[in-house]
């Protein structure tokens, strides 16, 4: 039975399921579509505060993106799209880019139902 114990603490610890890994809220990342994502390439990046490289990054390379750990670079962007739900713990931006029109980005924003940002 001692034995046990520390095997079981230690099988949990290798798979993740045990809190001594890395947490996988608090961080920021993002996802750059504009080199290519499953739709073509995007003048976009869905920026993500709230979420670790390890939790949104898998989804973000299903879906042919760039993870961007530490979020996108904003400062050359039309302006932004915050999509984030009422009362969740992810701040969820899309940056749009040139050569993107300004009134078609606040448009797909608009469609997104989302609060333009700059």
């Amino acid at each position: 039975m001692t034995l046990r114990l520390p095997l079981f603490v230690l099988a949990f610890a290798l798979t993740g399921c045990f809190p001594i890994s890395t947490p996988i809220t608090g961080g920021h990342v993002g996802c750059d579509f504009r080199d290519g994502s499953v739709n073509g390439p995007e003048d976009r990046c869905q920026d993500r505060e709230g979420l670790d490289a390890s939790v949104f990054g898998t989804s973000c390379e299903s879906l042919e993106g760039e993870v961007i750990d530490g979020g996108c670079d904003a400062s050359d962007a039309l302006g932004g799209c915050d999509i984030s739900e009422d009362n969740a713990s992810t701040t969820v931006i899309n940056y749009y880019y040139p050569p993107m029109a300004l009134a078609d980005a606040q448009a797909e924003c608009t469609s997104d139902e989302g609060t333009w940002v700059n």
